[in-house]
């Protein structure tokens, strides 16, 4: 890697001092709430085919009365009482099940967790789970006692020989099974947590499904010191690491590793002390309340269920030839390996011809990343070894855009002889040739498919069946609470949904859903924890998600600078790139374990019902700022000698506020 990769990569660790880094950990931001937690997933040890040797052994010789373990010689003499009269029949045949009874209850109930290579048994009462209520193991035995037509010392006896089994149940250790330690993995829950809360309040269980980016903020605030007891938190996602696709582009031009770019799942629910299931989603019973996986047979019950799966490429599944011959941008890890193994095998005499088929920001922003990639591959990085293609099916690039961004783009993309190609729609894909529905051909080497976002129809499509509410696009239908509009309990964030009934808060006027872009799924994350805490807590005010209208958009460029579009003006040159590189490195610290707080020394009581919602850009000015002249000069410089951190609080004081915004425009316009 260059020097000036290197340099422009870790330039804002080299300036990160206490006044200007925007990531710290401490919990500044925490908002008093209560809830609850905690998590069972109980199986029977009653002795049969299917239960260990050890587990049948233990329950036959808790359940068995003494005189059983006799000598035979006492056999014939007991089955001749059994056998003689009726009625001494049908008083030990109720004895027999109000022995076993109990000891069902109690060996049936306990639940295992994965913590630290051990396996813990919880309280009998979570059997009760799935009921949503928490019986102690006494009210277990009255209950059974209430269903026998009578009481013995005998049977008095017996039960409590009955509860000593189950304690020592309780605290046995056992070594998990594989299916357990491949798929699930319970972080820390014990006994400890379910001492806190009383035998008979109940628990609240939330389903995380997908590791969207909101969701990760949602795992982060919910930690077990945060949360109260008797709620347990669940995520389900079928891969291990979550990429951060605004630092793809980087990666793909060789600026970031792949790790670099990706959250271990595991790693931050160890930390939260939230469950984890390495699993896929395949349904949803919303009458039940169930979540339904890929390799668990008995599903996840919840009280709460959360969605934030994302999105996919359009046409994937449309397309002729498109799933056999592009690489898509979606899966993320995916497109990055199979863009690795490419570079892997070219040499310096190939021609290559990559083609990006997509014209919107994400097109533009790989386009740029795979010129700077592949272009010291080949001979003289020249156009007849290189040449990279836009297939774009607008007018023009960028249409939301002013029109001195989308020509300040256009500099850029001829500077790099990069060609874009418009009012072009594929009609199909061939090995080496892609077909426009205008009937021209144009030929590749290498084709990324980045044409926008689509829903993942085929779970999206059960979740329908299901009875939630989805829209004509396929999009998850919610309200400005984030709540679904068929199912209050569901919620869902990020691009997987669409939000109806959002009003501008200055007009008053209904605003459309925002566009399908990363900072928007960002800024939903404290707007569902918060929702989720107070539905949780009964509380019916839930707050109203009011997105902004505009936010800085950053496009690297692959030379060490970067584009970004701000106000309606181009911003330009290497400090663009390194706040590119500040902010998306500030944004995975927040989810780095090693950056987080060790929780053992944090006390409960300092940080229950607090949750931490911190951004990574959130602000405060402590120096005097830039006069709006000085604030225009410095942002519309494009030499290596500006102060990245500086221009970035000119743009933020612009973002508070609107006269100084006005007045800093004003010097630009006049300059």
């Amino acid at each position: 890697m260059s020097s000036w990769k290197q340099e422009s990569i870790h330039s804002y660790n080299s300036k990160n001092n206490n006044k200007n880094r925007q990531c710290e950990f401490d919990f500044f931001e925490w908002t008093p709430l209560s809830f609850t937690t905690s998590y069972s997933k109980s199986f029977q040890l009653m002795p049969s085919s299917s239960t260990p040797p050890s587990q049948q052994r233990t329950t036959a010789a808790a359940a068995a009365p003494a005189d059983n373990r006799r000598t035979t010689n006492n056999h014939k003499s007991r089955s001749s009482f059994l056998f003689a009269r009726p009625l001494q029949r049908f008083l030990v045949f109720l004895l027999i099940s109000s022995a076993v009874s109990p000891l069902t209850v109690a060996a049936g109930a306990t639940t295992t967790f994965i913590s630290a290579g051990t396996r813990r048994r919880t309280s009998p009462s979570a059997l009760a789970v799935k009921q949503g209520t928490r019986k102690s193991v006494k009210q277990e035995q009255q209950q059974q006692g209430q269903n026998c037509f009578f009481q013995s010392s005998v049977f008095q006896r017996t039960t409590r020989k009955m509860t000593s089994t189950s304690m020592a149940l309780q605290n046995m250790d056992c070594s998990p099974s594989d299916d357990d330690a491949l798929d699930v993995t319970s972080h820390g829950f014990d006994s400890d947590n379910d001492s806190n809360s009383s035998s008979n309040e109940l628990q609240k269980r939330i389903v995380l499904i997908g590791g969207g980016h909101a969701h990760l903020q949602l795992i982060k605030a919910y930690h077990y010191k945060a949360r109260p007891s008797n709620w347990h938190v669940t995520l389900i996602d079928k891969t291990r690491l979550a990429s951060y696709s605004g630092m793809i582009p980087g990666c793909i031009a060789d600026f970031y590793t792949p790790r670099q770019t990706q959250i271990p799942l595991d790693e931050l629910a160890q930390w939260a002390k939230v469950e984890y299931y390495h699993d896929t989603v395949v349904s949803i019973d919303l009458d039940n309340q169930m979540v339904k996986l890929k390799n668990h047979e008995e599903g996840i019950h919840y009280d709460v269920a959360s969605i934030d799966i994302g999105s996919t490429s359009r046409g994937l599944d449309i397309v002729p030839g498109v799933l056999q011959y592009a690489i898509p941008t979606r899966p993320i890890d995916l497109l990055v390996e199979k863009i690795q193994q490419a570079a892997d095998k070219v040499s310096e005499q190939d021609k290559l011809k990559v083609v990006v088929v997509g014209g919107g920001a994400a097109g533009v922003e790989l386009a740029m990343g795979l010129k700077a990639r592949f272009g010291p591959l080949v001979c003289d990085n020249d156009e007849e070894h290189l040449q990279v293609t836009i297939i774009d099916s607008g007018s023009e690039l960028l249409p939301y855009e002013s029109s001195a961004c989308r020509q300040a783009l256009i500099e850029v993309l001829q500077e790099k002889n990069i060609h874009v190609r418009h009012n072009c729609r594929v009609k199909s894909m061939e090995q080496d040739v892609i077909r426009i529905e205008d009937g021209s051909d144009i030929t590749y080497t290498h084709c990324i498919w980045a044409t926008g976002a689509a829903p993942h129809s085929s779970l999206v499509n059960q979740f329908k069946l299901a009875g939630l509410s989805i829209d004509e696009h396929g999009w998850i239908e919610v309200g400005s609470t984030l709540q679904s509009k068929s199912h209050k309990n569901v919620f869902a964030a990020g691009d997987c949904a669409t939000i109806q009934g959002l009003v501008d808060p200055v007009t008053g006027n209904e605003k459309a859903s925002p566009s399908k872009a990363g900072v928007y799924a960002v800024r939903t994350g404290p707007i569902l924890i918060e929702n989720i805490s107070r539905f949780l807590s009964n509380d019916k005010n839930l707050i109203d998600y009011i997105p902004q209208d505009d936010f800085l958009k950053l496009l690297m460029c692959g030379d060490g600078t970067a584009l970004g579009f701000r106000f309606g003006l181009p911003l330009r040159g290497k400090w663009v790139w390194e706040l590119k590189n500040a902010i998306d490195c500030m944004f995975m610290d927040l989810f780095q374990v090693k950056n987080l707080p060790n929780l053992d020394d944090i006390k409960e009581e300092e940080v229950e019902g607090k949750y931490d919602t911190s951004q990574y850009d959130e602000y405060t000015r402590k120096d005097k700022r830039l006069s709006p002249k000085d604030g225009a000069n410095l942002i519309m410089r494009r030499d290596d000698n500006v102060d990245y951190q500086q221009a970035w609080e000119v743009l933020r004081d612009m973002m508070a506020d609107e006269d100084y915004k006005l007045q800093v425009l004003c010097y630009m316009s006049n300059s």
